[in-house]
């Protein structure tokens, strides 16, 4: 999560006048080389702070684009009433504004995927190690006759006896 999406959820708001509204398609290919389409939602506002008139376009500090053009104008919808909408700005530099602020819980979407996978990997290898060692603790595990598969203290090493010199017929 970027700083700026958690300091932004302290930033003070004021009504600002909706400029333009519409909606972008943007297509790209992946890497199986199949298109896919994405549509953006574009507001252009004004919005006042100390008698200064600023111009903001940003719905929400990390953007997201929608899978059709209906849900991108859903969003656009949700953000305005009668041409008005409620900008937030950074009070520091109100030049920097968004429609949306703060940490939301999409933004745990891809953090969150990535622990899971981690916490799986991590109970997958402590449980197969545990049942390593309980079979090597009841005997069962791999023996192939190589020293190096042996337990501790049952390692054993060839020797060879070498047979007694022949008695000599004098003797």
């Amino acid at each position: 999560v970027c700083s700026s999406d958690l300091q932004s959820g302290s930033w003070p708001s004021v009504e600002g006048e909706v400029i333009s509204k519409k909606v972008t398609r943007s297509e790209s290919r992946d890497s199986d080389g199949d298109t896919q389409v994405s549509y953006n939602p574009v507001l252009e506002y004004h919005f006042r702070v100390d008698e200064q008139i600023y111009h903001g376009d940003r719905l929400q500090i990390a953007g997201f684009s929608y899978d059709s053009s209906e849900r991108a104008w859903s969003a656009i919808n949700e953000l305005i009433t009668d041409d008005r909408c409620l900008v937030y700005y950074n009070p520091d530099n109100p030049e920097q504004s968004s429609l949306t602020v703060g940490f939301r819980a999409n933004h745990l979407l891809f953090p969150a995927i990535g622990i899971i996978c981690c916490l799986v990997g991590f109970a997958g290898g402590w449980l197969m190690n545990r049942e390593d060692m309980a079979d090597l603790r009841s005997g069962k595990g791999k023996n192939t006759g190589d020293p190096a598969d042996a337990s501790a203290g049952e390692t054993s090493t060839p020797t060879e006896e070498t047979p007694p010199p022949p008695k000599d017929p004098a003797q």
